[in-house]
């Protein structure tokens, strides 16, 4: 099981790869608890691999987590550009190879601007 967040920046569209299938998107950058994943690694989900990337912050469970993303150096060192606004945010969990579902939540979200 892994819980993300996803923060969706600016609104330049980018090819998801096969066209017709998946429709194009935004640079997104996605840091998330995985159980089976490793700390600090980056990954690329099957579409959207050159506007996507995946990071495993943490790998505990039945803990709570806290994590400092630092997006605009994240997507910086990423993309080699400067970063956009974020333009929305939202939640993911992915359930594969899970038993019975899965239960998580997130306690807060705060973000910081740089000045």
């Amino acid at each position: 099981m892994a819980l993300g967040a996803i923060f969706v920046l600016g609104t330049e569209t980018f090819s998801s790869g096969p066209p017709l299938l998946v429709k194009a998107a935004p640079c997104f950058l996605a840091p998330f608890i995985g159980q089976k994943e490793e700390v600090g690694k980056t990954y690329f989900g099957m579409p959207y691999k050159e506007a996507g990337r995946y990071y495993c912050v943490a790998n505990k469970k039945g803990i709570t987590i806290k994590t400092n993303f630092k997006i605009n150096q994240r997507f910086q060192q990423e993309f080699n550009k400067k970063t956009p606004p974020i333009t929305t945010f939202g939640m993911q969990m992915n359930t594969a190879n899970t038993k019975g579902g899965a239960k998580a939540f997130v306690k807060k979200i705060t973000f910081y601007s740089q000045s």
